[in-house]
């Protein structure tokens, strides 16, 4: 039988077993387990996994949160919960440490990737790469790595498979139900567009003081071709505020584990509350939206979004109220500064194919004048952006360049993260964006033409020549097309 492999090996010596705390958490469990077996796939010999809280004998693998290996391991650097730790040692011993629970199953990825070769560039079986097994002799040496966006978010996970990609991506928003004993996630009690949630039709016979007045009457829309009644509350109504309170909370006494609530309004322009009150609030600043001239709403909302979230705060104050800013609230609020435990997810609303800071069209400026001020407003700002097209869904998006220099331009803003809305389907045509989206948002130094090359040439193989010459004419084309592209329209390269 031909010899195996010879494992993994650390400055000449071989590491025998996998060490973890006493009594460790499921996700400690998890992150140990999942470094064993791809140890075994890449190195070709799996390890025992033990407990300890102290250094063992032999060379070992220890795996486990800042708060256990500081105990035994001299001169540790902070990490916040998801940063993470590598430190391989004269002695044949490998640290693997985060910060937190989460950051410890980020060490792990972390790892396997930047050091064993591993890559999970999309959710089949097929979009693993795992280099042929060997021994792999490691150096001494150190690595430690914070997080470059907080909020690591594409909506793609619509199952199981694809929540594992998104965690060993480093993904930390909307990776589904396998975030438990994985890490965790930042989870919605009550996710989107919420306000007909809180303020149901049902209420229209009863309380019709709680919707929208329009044209001197209180009004309830007819369903749309979905069903959907689509409105906007009368966020002046003191009752209208303590409903939408007392549903926050019960959502969050009912989900401990779910600390973002939305407070965003129903996907809908035109339809805000026309009273006394509600337009007092108004600045009396118009905009265009979809061909027409409306009213900016942004102060009315944000003045009821900081009332929320005052009165969560003391039952709740680690939860976070989350809210878009969008259609006719994409503009920031002159006369008031959004609270501290807000998370703003400003809509870009077009000009995907021009970088944001490129000045490229007037879309894209307007966008960008629109960020800058946004970043003065608001504390905790994420960027709400579409990561394919909408209307048609198999289309090419090929924003992968445009995606990599508008990531590094945001980061320098400060920016907190991104939400890259998605669908989860058609991988193969898409995959590219979201993959490059996890890598960035996890460390937005890494060089875009280095990710493309490993892309192209590991998940593409045999067919990477053809299969990049199309990818980078569709991108040029995206980038040199005929006027701003939203998530609407179709590609029409110049001629």
């Amino acid at each position: 039988r031909a010899q195996a492999p010879s494992g993994l090996w650390i400055a000449g010596r071989h590491p025998t077993r996998i060490m973890t705390p006493t009594d460790p958490l499921p996700d400690i469990t998890f992150a140990a387990q999942e470094l064993r077996g791809y140890l075994l796939k890449r190195c070709g010999e799996e390890l025992p996994v033990g407990q300890a809280e102290a250094r063992v004998a032999e060379a070992a693998i220890y795996v486990g949160p800042r708060t256990w290996a500081k105990e035994f391991v001299p001169d540790l650097p902070q990490l916040s919960e998801e940063g993470v730790l590598f430190r391989a040692t004269e002695d044949g011993d490998l640290f693997l440490i985060g910060g937190g629970t989460r950051g410890v199953i980020h060490a792990v990825s972390a790892f396997l990737e930047r050091k064993l070769g591993i890559r999970w560039y999309q959710p089949e079986p097929w979009g693993t790469e795992i280099p042929p097994a060997d021994k792999v002799d490691l150096p001494v040496f150190e690595f430690s790595h914070e997080p470059s966006f907080w909020f690591r978010d594409i909506s793609v996970c619509l199952a199981p498979s694809i929540g594992e990609w998104a965690i060993r991506n480093r993904l930390n928003t909307n990776v589904g139900n396998v975030a438990k004993n994985r890490g965790g996630q930042h989870a919605h009690a009550i996710n989107g567009h919420a306000f007909s949630r809180y303020i149901s039709a049902d209420l229209f016979e009863t309380h019709p003081e709680y919707f929208p007045l329009k044209d001197g009457e209180r009004y309830l829309p007819r369903p749309d071709r979905w069903g959907k009644r689509r409105y906007q509350a009368c966020t002046t109504n003191p009752e209208v505020l303590e409903t939408f309170v007392k549903q926050i909370v019960a959502a969050l006494d009912k989900s401990p584990d779910k600390r973002l609530v939305s407070l965003s309004p129903d996907d809908v322009t035109g339809r805000w509350c026309s009273c006394p009150a509600c337009n007092a609030l108004d600045t009396g600043e118009m905009m265009m939206l979809h061909g027409k001239e409306m009213r900016v709403v942004s102060d009315r909302f944000f003045h009821f979004v900081n009332q929320v979230s005052d009165a969560i705060a003391k039952p709740h104050p680690d939860a976070w109220l989350t809210t878009f800013a969008y259609h006719q609230y994409r503009p920031i609020p002159r006369r008031c500064r959004v609270r501290d435990n807000v998370i703003v997810m400003l809509c870009q609303p077009g000009a995907y194919n021009h970088p944001i800071n490129s000045g490229a069209s007037e879309q894209i400026r307007d966008f960008n004048k629109n960020l800058l001020e946004w970043t003065g407003t608001c504390r905790n700002l994420i960027l709400y952006r579409y990561m394919f097209k909408t209307m048609w869904e198999s289309l090419p998006y090929p924003r992968h360049r445009i995606l990599a220099e508008d990531l590094k331009y945001v980061h320098s803003l400060g920016i907190a993260g991104e939400h890259g809305q998605a669908q989860g389907k058609n991988w193969g045509m898409l995959g590219l964006n979201w993959y490059l989206h996890a890598r960035l948002l996890w460390d937005v130094r890494l060089d875009i033409d280095e990710l493309l090359d490993d892309y192209y040439r590991g998940y593409f193989r045999e067919s990477e020549v053809p299969m990049r010459a199309y990818f980078e004419l569709m991108a040029d084309a995206f980038r040199n097309a005929d006027g701003p592209i939203g998530e609407f329209r179709a590609i029409a390269p110049k001629t």
